[in-house]
């Protein structure tokens, strides 16, 4: 178990450098969130209700006062890696210009 959460902290470490999103167990490495938790509920179950537990707890610690707004809608987030997502999704042809 201790591995996996050095593996998981590894790629929580990673994802937060480069922007991706890393499966903690795996070499698999993802675009967005969501997938990289498919993935996971799907390859690697038994580390699935402790993700699910640590994304819980860390969301509790999130400093909600930072916003980020979406340039092209105006919508606000308070986590810069949902709005990314959310960019990426809702606005693929402008999110292609900024890649």
């Amino acid at each position: 178990m201790q591995e996996i959460k050095a593996k998981r902290q590894e790629a929580i470490e990673q994802m937060k450098m480069v922007g991706e999103h890393s499966c903690v167990v795996c070499p698999y490495k993802f675009k967005s969130m969501a997938s990289m938790h498919s993935h996971i509920a799907v390859k690697h179950p038994e580390i699935l209700e402790d993700l699910e537990e640590r994304t819980k707890t860390l969301e509790l610690l999130k400093d909600k006062s930072e916003s980020f707004n979406c340039p092209e809608c105006n919508d606000v987030f308070h986590d810069r890696w949902v709005l990314r997502e959310h960019f990426e999704k809702q606005h693929p042809e402008q999110w292609a210009e900024t890649t």
